[in-house]
């Protein structure tokens, strides 16, 4: 059974989800970044890159055929949103309560944790939409077990601000997507960093989704095999 399984869902499906999955991240990264100052209006929705990477994620998995449904879709990009939200209050919440930076700088705990709450709630959505035959408990502990990547790409997403940050907003500031009066000066010091966290969080829990979407799909098939065998 395990050759027919092989033959009905290649090992080659793994790294093409996760590479797809991953790119949908960067994607929706750069896509965070370059209207993160334009339109206006959007300045009142200040989540909004939870929203985009659920959303280009979701789609991104709907135009490679493995979601089918409009609601998953919608789901996802809430959950997402969300996600982003509770990440940027326990981040908040560390710094102001057990941290208290005296020079304005986010420390390494409160990115953990704001990385892992994010992931938590991102695998969570995830692995609750697809493999619905795996009881929610193992679920659950499938997102608790790989959340802490999240918070060390948080971490480490921060940390190379003066590196991808700053090569991502010479991007969008050549597109002029950028504030005018902003120099690359100016944009070594949080925006950066932002721009850094969006682009290594969501790329690389874009390729983890990915990889635990193939396996959760794949036991799928391997159980549909094992019912017909019986």
């Amino acid at each position: 059974m395990a050759d027919r399984t092989n033959t009905i869902w290649p090992q080659k499906g793994k790294p093409t989800l996760a590479l797809l999955t991953a790119s949908a991240g960067f994607i929706s990264a750069l896509l965070s970044a370059s209207i993160v100052y334009y339109p206006i209006w959007l300045h009142r929705f200040s989540f909004f890159p939870g929203t985009v990477f659920g959303a280009v994620v979701s789609i991104s998995w709907a135009l490679g055929g493995y979601l089918h449904s409009l609601w998953k879709i919608v789901v996802i990009t809430a959950a997402a949103t969300f996600a982003y939200y509770l990440s940027f209050l326990a981040a908040g919440a560390v710094e102001m309560h057990f941290v208290q930076s005296k020079d304005g700088s986010i420390s390494s705990l409160a990115l953990f944790v704001g990385g892992l709450t994010g992931a938590v709630f991102v695998l969570c959505s995830m692995l609750f939409q697809f493999d619905s035959e795996i009881p929610w408990q193992r679920r659950l502990l499938t997102a608790l077990r790989w959340s802490p990547v999240g918070a060390i790409l948080g971490i480490l997403g921060w940390a190379l601000g003066p590196f991808v940050g700053m090569s991502v907003w010479f991007v969008v500031h050549a597109l002029g997507l950028t504030i005018p009066t902003e120099t690359s000066q100016n944009a070594h010091g949080e925006t950066s960093h932002m721009y850094s966290l969006w682009v290594v969080w969501q790329t690389g829990m874009g390729g983890l989704l990915g990889l635990l979407l193939h396996s959760g799909m794949r036991r799928k098939v391997e159980r549909a095999f094992r019912s017909l065998a019986e």
